[in-house]
């Protein structure tokens, strides 16, 4: 077999041909390549809005809070003096009650009121096992050397479902 002469430069010429045929296949063109980027680049732009809108959406929830102040509610933290700084006792009182057939609560004393909490208002909340309210009452503390009070139930609730006495004073 007589040998193959093959010159250099042939051999360059076709392994830069076969290299440009294998990138052409492998690669997008410069069109395609424009077109993904441009929807990168629209995705990426619509994400940062998106992120923004909600970003001061719930901003605005929470400035439309307000925060405390004497006499509101709202979304902040402060330390509120209390006025009986070792707290109350409370019972209530039951009455038959003819007309339902059952006992209900008529009345909450609550006991042990500093003197330091006169003119507030007292406010007392009965509640069932479920957490729910059923019977209510409030009076504003009198100027006196009492420290024990009546407070009213509206409605009076059952005395059997009542399994939770709250009070309040504000």
């Amino acid at each position: 077999m007589p040998p193959v002469s093959v010159l250099p430069n042939e051999v360059k010429s076709h392994a830069a041909d076969a290299e440009n045929e294998v990138n052409a296949a492998l690669s997008p063109s410069a069109a395609e390549l424009n077109s993904e980027e441009a929807t990168m680049k629209r995705r990426f732009v619509i994400s940062v809005l998106a992120g923004l809108v909600v970003f001061a959406a719930v901003f605005a929830m929470a400035a439309s809070l307000g925060g405390i102040t004497s006499g509101t509610v709202g979304a902040d933290t402060t330390t509120v003096a209390a006025c009986d700084s070792n707290g109350v006792t409370a019972a209530y009182t039951v009455a038959w009650d003819a007309t339902d057939e059952r006992y209900e609560v008529s009345t909450v004393t609550v006991g042990g009121v500093a003197d330091t909490c006169d003119g507030l208002d007292l406010s007392v909340t009965l509640t069932d096992s479920g957490g729910a309210q059923i019977g209510s009452g409030t009076l504003t503390i009198p100027t006196s050397v009492a420290t024990s009070f009546d407070v009213s139930m509206t409605p009076q609730p059952s005395a059997n479902a009542t399994v939770g006495i709250h009070v309040a004073i504000a």
